[in-house]
């Protein structure tokens, strides 16, 4: 998918998560909607 908004990105598992399962399902959210980046701690 092209990159709609190349200059946003954004972090998955903010503060305290349990579950990091959900970057999984996050990540190709993210490109779905066609953000830039995706950073995580």
């Amino acid at each position: 998918m092209s990159q709609e908004f190349p200059e946003l990105g954004i972090y998955t598992l903010p503060g305290r998560i349990n579950d990091p399962q959900r970057t999984l399902e996050e990540a190709p959210l993210a490109d779905k909607l066609g953000i830039g980046s995706i950073f995580y701690r």
